[in-house]
């Protein structure tokens, strides 16, 4: 009916409701309809309060006790109208507390809706906020895909531009359109842009991709975690909520089945043997692949808890990727979603995790990850390596004594005792820890010879474990351990800390650590 046009037609989009204001005006009070593509979650930092300043001194003690207090959850939802144009809108955690909207952000993604009484904060492009419309740009190729007429050009214009709205409590409303009329629904919605559901990709795919900046999904096997540059986990927990944050953010290594399959179809490297003949080596770059997640990403306590299973299946929707030359880096975002992978069968009951097929399932399942790439000159900063070769020396004023946790293998340094034996992370309520204890050492290796290189290794005492043990060490701490030197150990899996390079840039230093790895 003109009725129903006039509430829920053309007459609604976002650029009408724009236009219909005076430009003298505050933009407020906007209405239109879009469909949601995009419903995104981020951990941001609470505006300041009025009496902070007040409370200076106490505030900043209570902050550094529980620092959680400064942090909330922000909801963002990504829009798109029936002329293609994209808007963010930004909902609070008043508004989304309230019921309409609750339900609009539990199960709303896909489906469209009609927004009332939005304020407009700014409009944004490309050129300022590339990491959104990396996001915006996969969901217009959808539209592209779905409309082959002029109207692809126009969604390619507006992607150049985005408005920015926001909700207010009590006056902003959003309402979804009828379903129980199918005629009218389909009436409405035909003219919309499609969702643009999540397409899985692999890492190999994501690496032989010309494109510089994308947005991907994948499901992948994570084989170390890194908590910027500690062993030391830093998350936490929003008081009053299931959801958790990294402080300074995170590092994921990851892999999945499709480098195994497709890398032995990559051209090989050369490598001479003992003898002098040629033999051929694949090249070990593409087999592992590292996610940096930023601290505003959202971190279901589901998710937190599987970081400490063996095997830590992940799913990454709208994973930003940034491509120079050859290399390829991985980042997650606010418009980022990580969340646990089940298998079909499993299926996900607490709506915390992401299904994916049978079949990637089982292959991610059944990787079994032992060694990483021997290390070479080449290698940087961040990079994971295997190292086995002979201990030229030992620093015993370097010796640390911490427990551990066998789960999650988090480490603590603390003197107490009582409280060192408990993982506050895993059995808060259990003597779990077990007492280990580093020590750095210089190592040698057939590489380090053949490149001219050193080695400066913090050791865990698992790899020593033959030849000393962490009570006998801990009783008797001024024990001389020169009979460590000349050892064989190896190979062991090693997290690269730092890389030294004289002034002179004719010798180098590599600073590595120890780890376990999580399969």
């Amino acid at each position: 009916t003109p009725d129903d046009r006039s509430l829920y037609g053309l007459d609604t989009s976002l650029h009408a409701a724009i236009e219909s204001k005076s430009p003298f005006t505050h933009t407020s009070d906007i209405t239109f309809i879009g469909r949601i593509q995009r419903i995104c979650s981020a951990v941001i930092k609470k505006p300041t309060a009025a009496n902070f300043q007040k409370n200076l001194v106490k505030n900043i003690i209570h902050g550094a006790l529980h620092p959680d207090r400064f942090w909330q959850q922000k909801w963002i939802l990504i829009v798109q109208d029936v002329r293609g144009i994209f808007a963010e809108i930004l909902i609070n955690d008043q508004v989304s507390q309230l019921n309409s909207w609750r339900n609009c952000l539990r199960e709303g993604e896909g489906k469209c809706f009609r927004f009332s009484n939005m304020d407009i904060v700014h409009r944004i492009n490309s050129q300022k906020f590339p990491i959104l419309f990396s996001l915006l740009k996969l969901l217009s190729s959808c539209s592209n895909q779905q409309f082959h007429d002029s109207r692809s050009m126009n969604i390619g214009n507006y992607c150049s531009n985005c408005y920015v709205l926001s909700a207010r409590a009590g006056e902003s409303s959003v309402t979804p359109i009828p379903r129980n009329e199918e005629y009218l629904y389909e009436s409405i919605t035909a003219s919309f842009s499609l969702y643009c559901n999540p397409k899985l990709s692999s890492l190999y795919a994501i690496k032989m991709s010309s494109e510089e900046c994308q947005r991907v999904s994948l499901a992948a096997k994570v084989l170390y975690i890194r908590y910027d540059n500690s062993d030391d986990s830093d998350i936490q927990q929003i008081s009053l909520s299931n959801v958790s944050f990294s402080q300074l953010g995170l590092y994921l290594y990851i892999t999945d089945n499709s480098i195994s399959v497709n890398v032995a179809q990559r051209i090989p490297t050369e490598d001479q043997d003992s003898n002098g003949l040629t033999t051929l080596q694949q090249s070990p770059i593409e087999s592992i692949s590292m996610v940096f997640v930023d601290r505003s990403v959202v971190l279901l306590n589901s998710l937190v808890r599987c970081f400490s299973e063996s095997n830590c299946l992940l799913y990454f929707k709208d994973l930003c990727v940034k491509k120079r030359d050859m290399n390829c880096s991985l980042f997650a975002d606010r418009y980022s979603i990580i969340c646990k992978a089940t298998s079909e069968k499993e299926g996900d009951t607490a709506n915390e995790s992401i299904t994916i097929p049978d079949n990637i399932y089982n292959d991610l399942l059944n990787i079994d990850f032992k060694n990483f790439p021997k290390l070479h000159h080449g290698f940087t900063i961040r990079n994971l390596t295997s190292v086995e070769g002979q201990l030229l020396d030992i620093e015993k004023e370097s010796v640390k004594f911490y427990f551990y946790c066998e789960s999650c293998r988090k480490k603590n340094f603390k003197s107490n005792d009582r409280d060192a034996r408990r993982c506050h992370k895993c059995k808060p309520n259990q003597i779990s820890n077990k007492l280990g204890f580093e020590i750095k050492a210089i190592l040698e290796t057939q590489e380090s010879r053949t490149e001219n290189f050193d080695i400066k290794l913090t050791l865990n005492d698992t790899s020593l474990t033959n030849w000393i043990s962490v009570e006998r060490l801990r009783t008797n701490p001024t024990q001389d351990l020169s009979f460590l030197k000349g050892i064989k150990i190896g190979p062991l899996n090693c997290y690269v800390r730092k890389k030294l390079i004289s002034y002179y840039g004719d010798r180098t230093m590599f600073l590595l650590e120890e780890i376990v790895l999580l399969n």
